[in-house]
């Protein structure tokens, strides 16, 4: 039988990056967690943030996603349009802010309500210096034996598109950061020192599935 969530036309147009590997998978991982509160930290709403609400809807525990948004996103109006045609809009909360998602954080770090997310996704700036903060703050808000994701291990300044078409940007940075992957090093040199435990996953060996101590 096809699933009425994922098999739907309308949600085939809104697929999940590549590398996010295989979109079953991926939102599996997610509804084994029965997550409550799942923070996706981005600089808009992605077709990430529309798989993580399918999960949330078919898992059946009223779980919502908080997701960041910095302005208009050129594919706003069809995210909504999608979250309405297929009853996702309680499942997703939207929180806009201005230049920096890190100080966004930093408010949710100092609410006294401060909020405890079974899962934190990592999908906004890759490079080192803030994907390594990113990291640091998403592990604050994320509660004891929750689950933390980031797709992208391989992603560099070197096979962006974005810094292709932006080569002035390149001679910022040098030759071994622009070769960098910057997950990998998060993996590698950030979460072990948090006594993180990384999960293997062979379906989706691009995305990064790590579990924080209880």
């Amino acid at each position: 039988m096809n699933d009425p969530i994922t098999s739907s036309p309308e949600t085939e147009d809104f697929p999940l990056p590549a590398d996010c590997g295989d979109r079953e998978t991926f939102r599996r991982k997610v509804m084994g967690e029965t997550p409550l509160a799942v923070l996706e930290i981005c600089r808009v709403p992605s077709a990430v943030t529309y798989a993580l609400a399918e999960a949330l809807k078919a898992g059946g525990q009223g779980g919502v996603l908080t997701a960041f948004e910095m302005g208009p996103s050129p594919v706003r109006k069809k995210f909504n349009r999608l979250l309405g045609q297929n009853e996702l809009q309680d499942h997703v909360t939207i929180m806009p802010v201005r230049k920096s998602y890190h100080w966004a954080l930093q408010r949710l770090i100092n609410d006294e309500r401060r909020p405890r997310f079974d899962i934190c996704v990592l999908n906004g700036n890759r490079r080192w210096d803030a994907v390594a903060l990113t990291a640091y703050l998403a592990d604050i808000l994320l509660r004891p034996g929750g689950l933390m994701i980031a797709p992208g291990l391989k992603w560099s300044i070197e096979s962006s598109p974005y810094f292709q078409r932006q080569t002035a940007q390149l001679a910022e940075y040098d030759k071994d950061e622009i070769a960098a992957h910057p997950l990998e090093l998060v993996r590698d040199t950030v979460l072990p020192r948090l006594n993180y435990r990384i999960i293997e996953e062979p379906n989706c060996p691009q995305v990064l599935f790590a579990r924080k101590p209880k």
